[in-house]
């Protein structure tokens, strides 16, 4: 028998999933039965050390020397992995699913392709200094647990398919929603004024929802901390050469500090689900 629960989008507030971005999204129906989706959820309760470069339980990881990828001590109830160490420039520590090669997820329009995807996560950065800490969290191509995925002294990201949520080294309060397809040009879809520009030590939740079924103008719904954004990617976005229409995605947290002094980033949760 399925479980009965009602979700209320208009209450954002709190450290969990946003319900606002998720009151859609059919998690009760698939806890009963996994032929609905597919879907990556990790609070971090149990998150393995990760001190050098590894492939070990959920996550592959790419780490310079003297960077980790560890659960936080100090952060309160549930799990928080937290990159440490990062006090070389351009000391880099990313995580991505699927072993390093594999891939859970994509974005599509193609007839029998289109599935509904939900994406989100909580993150926070020590310092939200300019030449600090530059982040990506979201959706990329395999393999980007790697050295470069992030620019040195920018922060970029490299020409790889990706879809999520980046900060740069020139400005590091400034939070952008961007994808791209490998090799073209990266696009940004603007984010509301007040809900961009991150605060230090301070968690805000990310994430993004692609609905086929939409209008045209709001295919791609973007969410900071449950707020949905007044702009979105249209269906002639993802139409478009510039997108990663149909590429294959696994999720993807990376880093990179822009100066030789540490400046830890934060992951408190995320979550991906895609329906079947």
């Amino acid at each position: 028998m399925g479980s009965i629960y009602t979700d209320y989008k208009d209450l954002n507030s709190g450290t969990g999933p946003s319900p606002a971005l998720w009151a859609d999204c059919p998690l009760a129906q698939i806890a009963d039965d996994a032929n609905v989706a597919v879907q990556v959820y990790d609070d971090f309760m149990n998150f393995s050390q990760h001190i050098s470069a590894q492939n070990t339980q959920q996550y592959a990881s790419y780490i310079d020397t003297g960077v980790t990828l560890t659960q936080a001590a100090d952060q309160g109830l549930g799990g928080h992995l937290v990159v440490a160490g990062n006090d070389a420039d351009n000391d880099e520590g990313s995580i991505t699913t699927g072993g390093n090669t594999g891939t859970s997820f994509l974005i599509s329009d193609t007839a029998g392709s289109e599935k509904k995807l939900w994406f989100e996560a909580r993150i926070k950065k020590a310092s939200v200094a300019d030449n600090a800490l530059a982040l990506f969290v979201g959706l990329s191509e395999e393999g980007l647990a790697a050295a470069n995925t992030l620019v040195d002294d920018t922060g970029e990201v490299a020409s790889k398919d990706l879809i999520g949520f980046q900060t740069l080294h020139a400005d590091g309060d400034a939070l952008v929603f961007c994808y791209r397809k490998a090799g073209a040009a990266k696009q940004t879809i603007a984010l509301n004024t007040a809900s961009a520009v991150l605060t230090a030590a301070t968690y805000v939740k990310v994430g993004f929802k692609y609905d086929p079924a939409e209008v045209a103008a709001k295919r791609i719904k973007v969410y900071v901390d449950g707020v949905e954004q007044s702009t979105y990617g249209t269906a002639a976005n993802i139409a478009a050469v510039t997108f990663p229409d149909g590429e294959e995605l696994a999720m993807l947290f990376a880093t990179k500090v822009g100066a030789a002094a540490e400046s830890k980033g934060y992951m408190d949760w995320w979550r991906c689900v895609q329906l079947r």
